[in-house]
C-alpha cells in the first residue's frame, strides 16, 4: 500500500492590521526562493542526524548497525534524503501558492521515520529551524514593505497640507 507523502505547511497569515495588508500581496516568488533555505535546513538535518530543529534522532539499534555496516540514520540509498535537499529533484514535493508552501517527501517510507512504528522510533525529517522561519519572516515582511511603499508614497503624495497662518 502506497503511504501519504509526508509534507509540512507554511502559511503567510497576519494579525490585526497587518493580515488585511497582506492579503492582496502575492509572496509565491519569495516562497520558491526560500525552498532553498529549507533544503539547507533538510541538509544539515541529516548530516547532524536530527531534526530540523537540532533534536538529535534516536541513535540505531546496534543489530541495525551491524546489519548495516554502518550508524548512518536514515540513510540506505539516499533516495529520502536526496528527495527533500534537492529542489525538484526525484520525490520532492512543493506546492506554492501566493501564501502557502507545501513542502516535502513523496518517498513511501518517509512516514514511517516522520511517526515510527512499533519497531522503530520516530525520526521526524520534515520542518524548520527556529532561524530559518526567522529569515522567511524577515523576507515577508521586507516584500510586503516593498509592495506596500509605492502605494503608501502615492498616498503621500496626494496630502494637502493646509495652513492657517496669519501675520501680524
Amino acid at each position: 500500500m502506497k503511504q501519504a507523502p509526508v509534507t509540512d505547511s507554511i502559511k503567510i497569515l497576519g494579525s490585526g492590521e497587518a493580515a488585511s495588508l497582506i492579503e492582496g500581496i502575492n509572496f509565491s516568488q519569495v516562497l520558491h526562493d526560500f525552498r532553498y533555505e529549507l533544503a539547507k535546513d533538510e541538509s544539515a538535518a541529516f548530516a547532524n542526524q536530527s531534526t530540523p530543529d537540532g533534536q538529535a534522532w534516536a541513535p540505531l539499534a546496534k543489530a541495525t548497525q551491524q546489519r548495516k555496516g554502518r550508524n548512518s540514520i536514515l540513510v540506505n540509498t539516499g533516495a529520502l534524503r536526496a528527495s527533500l535537499v534537492d529542489v525538484d529533484g526525484a520525490g520532492n514535493i512543493d506546492v506554492i501558492t501566493s501564501h502557502e508552501l507545501v513542502y516535502g517527501t513523496e518517498i513511501d517510507y518517509a512516514t514511517f521515520h516522520e511517526t515510527g512504528t512499533q519497531l522503530m522510533p520516530a525520526r521526524p525529517v520534515i520542518g524548520m529551524s527556529a532561524d530559518t522561519a526567522n529569515q522567511l519572516a524577515s523576507q515577508i515582511a521586507d516584500a510586503t514593505a516593498a509592495d506596500t511603499a509605492p502605494k503608501i508614497a502615492d498616498d503621500i503624495g496626494d496630502l494637502v497640507v493646509q495652513t492657517d497662518m496669519t501675520s501680524q
